[in-house]
């Protein structure tokens, strides 16, 4: 296939994203995620290392992942993959979220793929929870240059307010593989210590 079909290829996909973006909304791209979600661990281990190397600290372990190319080029579209606790079904769970899209994706499509994916986490009671009820909020930011560029990771950590345990959050953005990545973490502290939470973040590479 010659460059100006590929290229044509290209912009038509780029058409439709923009398309479901503008007009079907998140249901549109959520229905095209969700044809793509697996919870197979191998894939889940391929689409982290295509979005980076970390080191994904215990209890996490595999838990679900979705992977968009363009057809024929192979060029990235989306890729995310998330680790959660064995306890991630309880009301306070620890869920880690991993998200990188290509290069060529605007900010508006990257905001709804990451809904969609985020939807599609919470059908399997895995969308990370913020930190609507707590108390005694602590906040600090990580800096880190990864591929020549800066990274920036955004740590809170909390009590709830209604049972007492410690949070810890972490939301960053850094330069995947491909293209920005984003990353999303959810934790109970006794599951996963502060210091583990730095480690990891520090094996980004």
């Amino acid at each position: 296939m010659g460059c100006g079909a590929k290229l044509f290829i290209l912009l038509g996909v780029l058409f439709v994203l923009l398309a479901l973006a503008c007009c079907g909304g998140l249901f549109g791209l959520v229905y095209w995620l969700k044809n793509s979600f697996t919870n197979s661990p191998d894939a889940v281990k391929t689409a982290t290392d295509e979005i980076t190397s970390i080191s994904i600290p215990a209890p996490l372990e595999p838990a679900a992942a979705t992977s968009l190319h363009v057809p024929l080029s192979g060029k990235l579209v989306m890729v995310g993959a998330a680790y959660a606790s064995k306890a991630a079904t309880e009301e306070h769970k620890t869920v880690l979220m991993l998200v990188e899209w290509g290069d060529f994706v605007n900010d508006q499509v990257q905001v709804t793929f990451r809904h969609g994916f985020e939807e599609s986490l919470a059908e399997q009671g895995l969308k990370p929870e913020g930190m609507e009820k707590t108390r005694d909020v602590h906040e600090f930011e990580k800096r880190r240059t990864i591929r020549e560029k800066p990274a920036k990771f955004l740590i809170r950590e909390a009590v709830d307010a209604e049972t007492g345990k410690k949070r810890i959050e972490v939301d960053g953005t850094f330069q995947g593989r491909t293209g920005l990545a984003v990353l999303v973490l959810r934790a109970d502290e006794e599951e996963l210590p502060k210091q583990k939470v730095l480690d990891m973040l520090d094996s980004i590479e």
